[in-house]
């Protein structure tokens, strides 16, 4: 009898979870967006998961990690100027998102544009000064500035 009731109480769990997912995945198709640009970008699919934060950003645009990570998927395909786009979206969205802030700043150094990557570097900085990463890109820049000089 105890076993009855147990695997009752197990299917009832069961068909509640089972029906929760559906209502949930009704309420927020971005669900299986998410989960498929997710994959991609954790695999490195860098192509398929923009397309993913597309659609993503066209149900929901503001959602700051969408651009987030459309603007890192780009900017490992060499989209620069759209990363940067995508990462002001995401100061926009987000203005305490440091690693936006050291992405930008990041591309204008790879681009050799170094005065326009100072005020980023310093910007992420602003918000976290011990963040190395910011600093030794930041004294890149300015000794390349002096050597151009």
């Amino acid at each position: 009898m105890l076993k009855v009731k147990i695997a009752a109480i197990v299917s009832l769990v069961i068909i509640s979870c089972t029906n929760n997912f559906k209502r949930d995945l009704n309420q927020n198709p971005n669900i299986v967006l998410l989960e498929k640009a997710d994959s991609c970008y954790q695999n490195k699919d860098f192509v398929h998961a923009i397309i993913y934060y597309d659609s993503l950003i066209k149900r929901d645009s503001l959602n700051g990690q969408y651009y987030y990570k459309r603007a890192y998927s780009k900017s490992m395909l060499f989209e620069l100027d759209g990363a940067i786009i995508d990462y002001s979206k995401t100061i926009k969205l987000n203005p305490e998102r440091k690693n936006a802030y050291l992405s930008i700043g990041m591309i204008y150094f790879a681009t050799k544009h170094y005065r326009e990557a100072i005020p980023f570097l310093d910007k992420c900085l602003d918000i976290d000064p011990n963040d190395t990463l910011a600093k030794k890109f930041k004294e890149s820049c300015l000794n390349k500035l002096v050597k151009e000089t």
